[in-house]
C-alpha cells in the first residue's frame, strides 16, 4: 500500500493472527524456564491476539510473515515456538534485549 502524507487510522475485521492462519490456542500456556533471571513465560490470548507475559511486562506477539511459529513484538524481540514430532507446541524460545530465555510448556 502506498499513501501520501497525513494522519491515517487502520482497522481490520479480523485479528492479525486469524489472517495469518494462526491458532492462538496452540501457543497458550505457562512455560517453565530453568536458570537465569526469568522463571516463567506465560502466553495468553486477548481478543484473538497473543500476549507474552514475563515478570510484570507484557506485549503482543505479531506473526512474522512466512515464518511458522515465529513472532515479534514492538520492542523488536522475537519469540519462537518449538513443536514435537507430532506437531504439538512443547517449548518457547524468547530473544529479548540481548538475552535468550527457553521454557518448557507445563
Amino acid at each position: 500500500m502506498q499513501v501520501g502524507s497525513g494522519v491515517y487510522h487502520f482497522a481490520a475485521s479480523k485479528p492479525a493472527n486469524a489472517e495469518a492462519g494462526i491458532n492462538p490456542a496452540e501457543y497458550i500456556g505457562r512455560y517453565k524456564v530453568e536458570g537465569g533471571m526469568v522463571s516463567l513465560i506465560e502466553i495468553v490470548s486477548v481478543d484473538g491476539k497473543l500476549i507474552a507475559k514475563v515478570f510484570n511486562n507484557s506485549g503482543e506477539l505479531e506473526p512474522i510473515k512466512n515464518a511458522k511459529d515465529r513472532f515479534t513484538s514492538s520492542d523488536g524481540s522475537t519469540t519462537t515456538f518449538i513443536r514435537d514430532e507430532n506437531g504439538k507446541v512443547i517449548k518457547v524460545k524468547m530473544d529479548a534485549l540481548g538475552m535468550t530465555f527457553e521454557g518448557v510448556k507445563q
